[in-house]
């Protein structure tokens, strides 16, 4: 029971981190989208801006500068997050972390050179580009602060050069870190929430599709992967096997020995299955009271094979004996995935009813399903 719950566990816990990362990055969608699509309107008007309070010899420098660190890289990300469906927040990352520090660095660097030719420059600019890039659920917590460290040390330096006094500096750098921390904290509060709640969903359904006694999934969680493998079957032309197992006297094991000892018999079963489901989309579940199955994915006929003589084999040490029926189908494409997922398990379970028939602790292999 330890190796199956060990098993199930490391599998659980990768799906877990996918699951989790993928719910993140779906939530935060929409926020991303508008977010960055109205940074990049504010920044073109800013751009916009420098036109008419620079003199033309300074402007051409300036509006170039954002052109090509700033407007075009987050026209990039723009058109990216709107014509495209995320399942990751590392999905444009770099791009995103990018275009923070590219426009923090610029914004540095224009406003050094509105001090220089004695222009007025708000330091509204800075204070939006601390709270959109601090604020983005889809940058993770410490490269951001670490971007947003570099810009607050960028902006110390320059600030002297251009005339401030040190308790200037010192006050108005002060407000920018409050500022920082501020909003990664809401960041991080907002991410955790998101965990949280997926922490919530992700145990009520696991409760829904698992079997207590057993730890394996139930029937409900077999329908409706076996429909999504059947699917991912008919786009890569491969097949999907069905193993079905029922333990032969069940009833007769729990009036003889009691229903602790029938349920510590289904319990070693399940640690038997487990053991067989090696692929990466190979799993065990519990049908019924003591009727199991494992779907194999892309399993060649001597692996389903091997896999019913090493259930029968490993059995013989937990004192059972089974009635094994197994089927075959090649997706074709066209036919009906339903269909295809009845007719899959009605020929594995009578091949299971005939292995009954032939004596009980044997297998029978159903013909494949074309």
């Amino acid at each position: 029971m330890d190796s199956l719950r060990t098993f199930q566990s490391v599998r659980d816990k990768k799906d877990y981190q996918s699951g989790l990362d993928e719910f993140t990055a779906q939530s935060t969608l929409s926020f991303k989208r508008w977010s960055f699509s109205f940074a990049l309107i504010i920044y073109l008007a800013f751009t916009v801006m420098d036109y008419y309070r620079f003199e033309p010899s300074v402007h051409q420098i300036t509006i170039l500068v954002r052109s090509i660190f700033v407007i075009i890289p987050l026209a990039v990300l723009v058109y990216f997050f709107w014509s495209k469906e995320f399942k990751s927040r590392s999905t444009n990352l770099g791009l995103s972390l990018y275009v923070y520090l590219g426009a923090g660095v610029v914004h540095i660097f224009v406003f050094a050179l509105a001090r220089t030719y004695d222009v007025n420059f708000s330091e509204l600019g800075f204070v939006l580009l601390i709270l959109i890039g601090c604020l983005m659920t889809t940058m993770p917590i410490k490269p951001t602060a670490i971007i947003s460290a570099i810009l607050l040390a960028l902006i110390m330096l320059v600030y002297p050069i251009v005339g401030w006094t040190y308790p200037a500096v010192i006050f108005q750098c002060f407000i920018y870190a409050c500022i920082m921390a501020m909003c990664l904290l809401i960041n991080k509060s907002i991410v955790g929430q998101l965990a949280e709640n997926y922490q919530m969903i992700h145990e009520l359904y696991g409760d829904s599709i698992t079997d207590r006694l057993t730890g394996l999934k139930n029937s409900r969680y077999f329908g409706k992967q076996l429909l999504l493998l059947i699917d991912k079957a008919r786009t890569e032309f491969k097949e999907v096997s069905l193993i079905v197992v029922d333990v032969d006297n069940f009833k007769d094991i729990n009036d003889r020995f009691g229903h602790a000892y029938g349920d510590d018999c289904l319990i070693n079963l399940a640690e038997v299955l487990v053991k067989r489901c090696d692929g990466v989309h190979n799993y065990a579940v519990r049908l019924s009271g003591d009727e199991f199955a494992i779907v194999m994915y892309d399993a060649k006929p001597e692996e389903l094979t091997q896999a019913c003589r090493d259930i029968l084999t490993d059995i013989q040490l937990i004192d059972l004996e089974v009635s094994i029926g197994t089927s075959v189908s090649m997706i074709e494409e066209g036919e009906n995935s339903v269909e295809i997922k009845d007719r899959l398990f009605k020929d594995a379970d009578a091949a299971m009813y005939q292995a009954k028939r032939r004596g009980r602790n044997t297998f029978v292999t159903a013909p494949s399903l074309r």
